[in-house]
């Protein structure tokens, strides 16, 4: 499965990351990929990301017990590509009470799409595979 970061909208202390003096040098591609094999990597050293996982479940329930209303990404449906995806989201009382969305170069575009697609085939996989065994 494809997943790309949102460079285009990053930023430190609301300046774009590529106007950012400090991130000049930054191994964008590393970070993507060291971000993505980090559960892998938890699991090898702990066996487990239980522990990851609930404290993301506390805080996100936290989002919505307290009303905070902060930026969380979340799986929220995308009518557009039929699948969920992860986005930004204003998270209170009401459960998402806002999905941001990020505007993104054409090569993320291109990348989110890419990613949706092939969720999409996967989803579309396991559905068949359910009617064959009568599910």
């Amino acid at each position: 499965m494809l997943s790309k970061v949102a460079w285009s909208s990053a930023s430190v202390a609301g300046i774009p990351l590529h106007q950012y003096p400090a991130t000049k040098s930054l191994d964008r591609e590393s970070i993507a990929t060291e971000t993505r094999q980090k559960a892998s990597a938890l699991i090898e050293n702990k066996g487990s990301t239980e522990f990851g996982i609930g404290s993301v479940t506390t805080s996100i329930c936290k989002s919505i017990l307290f009303d905070q209303r902060n930026v969380r990404p979340v799986s929220v449906y995308d009518e557009q590509s039929k699948v969920y995806l992860s986005k930004p989201v204003i998270l209170g009382r009401k459960g998402i009470e806002e999905v941001l969305d990020l505007p993104l170069d054409d090569g993320e575009q291109k990348a989110l799409k890419a990613s949706a697609e092939s969720l999409r085939e996967v989803i579309e996989e396991a559905e068949k595979a359910e009617k064959k065994r009568g599910l």
